[in-house]
């Protein structure tokens, strides 16, 4: 779920992005619909992405609304959060936390000052610490990006998760610029490169049916596949997805009683 300027935004390629709603109502709708987890990221663009790591920070301030409706969640919901965007110190960490977030994302500031991420695992542990990797495709690599994918970095996909892996990171989050609301099936080809890597992989990405999510599921690499588009146009959608999963033959939570039946 990417949170810009107090709504919920669909996106396209990071670059371009459309309001959906507000962020409480969706994540009740997600919830309600039995999703896994979901992953807020604040992508708004006047956050800092380059302040100390110290407690000192206390300029860079969340939306009253991103944390109203984390506090609201932890109260009423069930579903882990998980929540990032520009995260640079301790302080905005231990905010989040204390909101209702169940862990915290980390991606571009690991690349400016590599101690934050360990002193981020070293104090909540790599349970609570998702580290993100954007990248887009080429006919035969993948490159890094950051800051919302405009910056590349001479670093590939594969390199990165090594990278993660030497913090203890708990998991790790893949996510394609190229695909990016695309609508033309997940990245199934970077697949086999992970087949070595023992952290839980996520990856996101070009989702435009159930069928593509299974497709990404396939061979065992994954721990689990994430959309963001694809769930927000579709009544119960997160629904029928697990059910159509379960018809596949994937190893996904049943849905409860809810007196449901797929299409």
């Amino acid at each position: 779920m990417l949170f810009k300027d107090g709504h919920v935004v669909q996106s396209r390629k990071f670059n371009f992005h459309r309001p959906l709603g507000q962020l409480d109502g969706t994540l009740r709708r997600l919830d309600d619909w039995q999703s896994d987890e979901v992953i807020i990221l604040d992508i708004t663009s006047t956050r800092s992405d380059s302040k100390p790591h110290g407690r000192v920070d206390l300029s860079t301030k969340f939306s009253p609304v991103l944390l109203d409706a984390l506090e609201q969640h932890s109260r009423l919901g069930s579903m882990p959060l998980t929540v990032g965007g520009g995260l640079t110190s301790i302080y905005q960490v231990e905010k989040l936390f204390a909101a209702g977030a169940d862990k915290v994302f980390i991606n571009s500031s690991f690349y400016d000052d590599p101690s934050f991420l360990d002193l981020v695992v070293r104090e909540f542990g790599s349970q609570a610490v998702v580290f993100g990797v954007d990248y887009v495709e080429n006919s035969d690599s993948r490159q890094v990006m950051i800051r919302n994918g405009s910056q590349k970095l001479d670093i590939s996909v594969n390199r990165a998760i090594e990278l993660a892996t030497e913090r203890n990171v708990g998991e790790i989050f893949l996510n394609s610029i190229t695909r990016d609301g695309a609508k033309q099936g997940m990245d199934i080809r970077l697949l086999t490169s992970l087949k070595s890597f023992n952290l839980p992989l996520i990856l996101c990405g070009g989702a435009g049916s159930t069928e593509h999510l299974g497709e990404a599921l396939e061979g065992g690499v994954l721990d689990g596949v994430s959309a963001a588009n694809f769930f927000q146009h579709v009544e119960l959608s997160v629904i029928k997805a697990r059910a159509r999963l379960l018809e596949l033959g994937h190893n996904v939570r049943k849905v409860d009683n809810l007196n449901f039946e797929g299409d």
